[in-house]
C-alpha cells in the first residue's frame, strides 16, 4: 500500500474497495473510485489502485527488459562485435593447436669428446660397411621393387662381413624412419662418439653429433 503524496478532495462516491469510505481518486487504469488507503502508485498526475499499480509495474519492468534485449541484440549483431568474436575464436584455435602440437622439450646434448686415431679408423671402417650395404640395398629395391625383410636377404655369403659392426661385432639393422624412409643403422653409434649413424640406400652415411 503506497503512501499518498498529496491530500486529495473527497469525491461524492464511495470507494469500491471500502464501502462507506469516500473515494478520493479515480484509478487511471481501471477507472474505478478508490479511497486514500487504496493508492497503489502515483506518477505525476496519474494515480493507480493497488491492483493496477502491480500490473503497471510488471509492464514497466517488461518494457525495460525488452529494451535491454534490443540493445544487446544490436551490440551482438554489429559488424565490430562479430569481427572481435571471430578474432578471439581464431586466437583460441591457434592457442589450442600450438598447445596440442607443441614439440617436446628438446634436451640439450653434451658434445662427445674428440675421437682417438683408433676410433677414427673404426668409424671409417663402419661407414665403409654401411655404404656397401646401402648400395646392395638400393640394387635390391630396384630389382625386386620392394624392401627386404632383413639385411641377410641382400648380402651374399662372400659379402657377409659387411653385416658386422667392426667395434662390437653387432649386426647393422634395417629401420623405417619418418624423415628418411628405410635406412641401414649402426647398432652402437656411441662407440664412435656419435648420437646416430645411418645411411639411406644409394647414399653416403650420415653422422649425428659429429
Amino acid at each position: 500500500m503506497a503512501e499518498t503524496v498529496r491530500k486529495r478532495k473527497e469525491l461524492k462516491i464511495d470507494c469500491v474497495q471500502d464501502p462507506g469510505t469516500p473515494a478520493t481518486f479515480i484509478c487511471t487504469r481501471c477507472k474505478r473510485p478508490f479511497c486514500e488507503d487504496c493508492v497503489g502508485a502515483e506518477d505525476r498526475q496519474k494515480v493507480y489502485c493497488i491492483e493496477c499499480a502491480a500490473v503497471v509495474e510488471v509492464k514497466v519492468a517488461k518494457k525495460k527488459s525488452d529494451s535491454l534485449a534490443t540493445k544487446a541484440k544490436s551490440v551482438y549483431s554489429s559488424p565490430r562485435f562479430i569481427a572481435m568474436a571471430l578474432l578471439f575464436s581464431s586466437l583460441l584455435l591457434v592457442y589450442v593447436y600450438v598447445g596440442v602440437n607443441a614439440p617436446e622439450t628438446i634436451r640439450v646434448r653434451e658434445p662427445f669428446p674428440q675421437r682417438t686415431a683408433e676410433q677414427e679408423g673404426d668409424l671409417l671402417k663402419c661407414e665403409e660397411n654401411m655404404e656397401a650395404l646401402s648400395m646392395l640395398l638400393e640394387n635390391f629395391q630396384a630389382t625386386n621393387n620392394r624392401n627386404p625383410e632383413r639385411l641377410e636377404n641382400i648380402v651374399s655369403q662372400n659379402d657377409s662381413g659387411f653385416l658386422q659392426e667392426p667395434v662390437t661385432g653387432r649386426q647393422y639393422g634395417l629401420e623405417m624412419r619418418t624423415e628418411t624412409g628405410l635406412v641401414v643403422a649402426c647398432p652402437n653409434p656411441e662407440e664412435h662418439n656419435l648420437y646416430d649413424l645411418f645411411v639411406v640406400p644409394g647414399q653416403l652415411s650420415t653422422r649425428v653429433g659429429d
